[in-house]
Formats: structure tokens, C-alpha cells, sequence
């Protein structure tokens, strides 16, 4: 079933899917490795978190994004985000390498990404160390318009 002795995933699961339905359906299984369904997933997660409960504490705003840094205070983690408020794409680079005693995505604490028009994109996540005094979390940003011939998210991801 996926699983060893020990019930530890023998190959990584990215979602389990349960489907209810009074007539019969036929449904095929692929492999999403190569995919970018992990990714698209942390979006709509951060999505419908920021749409209930807004930016966060911590949230910054320019001209053409904003980003969002939503606190998920029981776990001492946040996750950092960025919404583009344009009609056409821009490039966000978010350095949080200033940061003292945190655990994130990516290690180095840097990370670029383009974001679509009117869109929010999963940029990072942090943890700070549990019980440690002097652990802090700062960030710089820096977003940039593009014109369309510029789009390819593929590639920038941990720039």
C-alpha cells in the first residue's frame, strides 16, 4: 500500500482524493511528479487563508504587489506569499537571509518568482526555532513589471 513496517511513506503522496458520486465515473491515476501541482496547491491553500483572514501581520505593499506573511502561531510558522495587483505580470524577489535562529524555504532564504496578473503565488515558508531567545524574522522585497514575452515560471523558482 505505499507504506513500510513502520508505516513511513514508501513514495512521497502529494494529495489524497476522495470522490462521492451517484452515477459511475472512471478516473485514471498518473504519476504529478514533474508537475506542478504541489506548487498550484500551496497557492489556493494560501489563497483561501488569505482571503479569510487577510494579509497577515508583517505585510508589505508597493505599486504592484503586495506580500502577505500568514502566521500560523500554534506551529511558531509563517507562510510568505505574494500577490501581483497588475494587469500584467511581474517578477517578486523576496531575501529573507537576514532572518536569525528561523528554519526556511529555500535554505538560502532567497527566492524569485514570476506572478500572473491579479494572482497569488506560495513564495516561502519559515519556522523559528521552538524556545530560542533572539530568533527573528525580516525580509526585503523587490517586484519588477514585465512585459509579456518575459512569462516563464518554471525557471525562477529559489533564483
Amino acid at each position: 500500500m505505499g507504506y513500510d513496517e513502520h508505516l513511513f511513506s514508501l513514495k512521497s503522496k502529494i494529495f489524497v482524493l476522495s470522490i462521492h458520486s451517484e452515477i459511475r465515473i472512471k478516473a485514471s491515476i498518473k504519476d504529478a511528479v514533474g508537475t506542478n501541482m504541489d506548487e498550484r496547491a500551496r497557492d489556493l491553500l494560501l489563497n483561501n487563508e488569505v482571503t479569510l483572514n487577510g494579509a497577515g501581520n508583517g505585510a508589505s505593499s508597493s505599486n504592484d504587489c503586495v506580500i502577505v506573511v500568514v502566521s500560523h502561531n500554534n506551529a511558531g510558522a509563517r507562510t510568505i506569499g505574494a500577490i501581483n495587483k497588475l494587469d500584467v505580470p511581474i517578477k517578486v524577489s523576496i531575501d529573507m537571509s537576514q532572518s536569525v535562529k528561523v528554519h526556511m524555504t529555500p535554505t538560502n532564504g532567497k527566492v524569485t518568482k514570476i506572478i500572473p496578473p491579479h494572482e497569488i503565488r506560495y513564495m516561502s515558508s519559515i519556522v523559528i526555532e521552538p524556545d530560542t531567545a533572539g530568533a527573528s524574522f525580516h525580509y526585503k522585497f523587490t517586484s519588477t513589471e514585465l512585459n509579456n514575452s518575459k512569462i516563464n515560471d518554471e525557471n525562477l523558482d529559489n533564483e
